[in-house]
């Protein structure tokens, strides 16, 4: 439905309206009206639908995935009614567009700026980094290299963002906190519990990030990290932290249209996690636009200073319509054999291509869909087009 539905709001207010009936319809909740309230924490009397934490969780989760949309983004929903609820989603996931276009000095973000870095021993092994903005395709691309023997994909870590892992245990989200914890176990041999409380105690012990990637590193040294984390490049001091910290990383830089990625962050409330660095009021299309320019042109900055045979450029586009050619330099890249089942991650993965953070709707998909970049919705600032059209756009 997301993809498809009218921007009219009252066109999608009913289409999310008769989304969230179906699914409270399957939870055996069908005693309600459009009127009542969706979810109430101190389960006062009275028409509430959702009483408890483990049905709210269900319903976010089913809305999440019919709807491609963040479960994050969806939590601040108590005490309203349930038409107030589409009514909310329709206003955030299809705005207006903007319009007038961004003017340069808007690029700038209006938030704290980064604060300063501790530096600790550089890790000599072998690693490698995909940096990019969100939904540019980086869950698909990180789903395709982690079905190689050779290459150890996991969900998005989150660790390379904080110094130590005190430091990420505060300032995580805590739903991407524990993300990876499935993946990271199995890597150690380990149960997701075993490893949650391997977690615990490096959380405790205040263990810097980066010998946490030593240690993943050492426990299947046979198996290449590649750490897919869009996040990563929103700063970069961060990307500079990164190649510091790393001297043998490979970086891949995978970039997609700006228009399909701004449509996108606005339809999945992306750009909700961003917003505190921006002044009061900015359109949500301005928003994704700003992180775009900013995660690409601080990647751009930092390959342009490493040597080139450690850094490659992934068009979303190429990817898709020819997954060989590409696959086949990002092999040649990490120095491993290029594998045919790469191009089709759906087929071949064992178990659900998204197990940590990334796109919620990838364990949908049957196969790669190939996509040309869409007409523009809106005309962008002159500082966006003209890095776009840098990349072939």
């Amino acid at each position: 439905m997301g993809r498809k539905v009218s921007s009219d709001n009252a066109t999608v207010v009913a289409a999310t309206l008769e989304v969230v009936e179906q699914i409270l319809n399957e939870m055996g909740l069908a005693d309600f009206s459009s009127e009542s309230i969706l979810v109430e924490p101190d389960s006062l009397d009275g028409d509430v639908v959702l009483r408890s934490k483990a049905d709210f969780g269900r319903f976010i989760g089913g809305f999440s995935i019919r709807l491609g949309c963040l479960p994050y983004a969806l939590q601040a929903v108590e005490r309203l009614t349930v038409r107030q609820f589409c009514e909310r989603y329709a206003r955030e996931s299809y705005p207006e567009t903007p319009g007038t276009p961004l003017e340069r000095d808007r690029y700038t973000l209006a938030g704290p700026a980064r604060a300063e870095r501790a530096v600790f021993t550089p890790q000599i092994f072998p690693i490698c980094f995909v940096l990019g903005c969100g939904r540019s395709g980086t869950t698909l691309f990180r789903a395709m290299l982690n079905v190689h023997e050779a290459l150890w994909a996991p969900g998005e870590l989150h660790l390379a963002q904080y110094d130590t892992m005190a430091e990420r245990a505060t300032r995580a989200n805590p739903i991407l906190r524990r993300t990876f914890v499935p993946e990271a176990g199995s890597r150690f041999g380990e149960t997701p519990d075993s490893f949650y409380q391997r977690l615990e105690s490096w959380e405790r012990e205040s263990l810097p990030t980066p010998e946490v990637y030593r240690r993943l590193h050492e426990a299947n040294p046979q198996a290449l990290i590649v750490d897919k984390c869009p996040p990563y490049s929103a700063w970069p001091e961060d990307l500079a932290w990164i190649a510091h910290h790393f001297p043998r990383a490979r970086f891949i830089h995978i970039i997609r249209s700006p228009h399909d990625v701004i449509r996108s962050m606005v339809r999945m409330q992306f750009y909700k996690g961003a917003l505190q660095m921006f002044e009061p009021g900015i359109n949500p299309y301005h928003v994704a636009e700003i992180l775009w320019f900013r995660h690409n042109s601080n990647i751009a900055e930092l390959t342009s200073r490493l040597a080139k045979e450690r850094t490659l450029l992934v068009r979303y586009e190429d990817l898709v319509a020819n997954p060989q050619t590409t696959l086949s330099e990002v092999c040649n890249l990490l120095g491993v054999d290029y594998e045919l089942r790469m191009e089709n991650p759906y087929e071949h993965n064992a178990g659900p291509v998204a197990l940590g953070a990334g796109d919620p709707q990838v364990n949908r998909m049957t196969e790669v869909e190939k996509r040309e970049p869409s007409k523009p919705l809106y005309a962008v600032g002159a500082q966006c087009e003209e890095l776009a059209r840098g990349y072939g756009y």
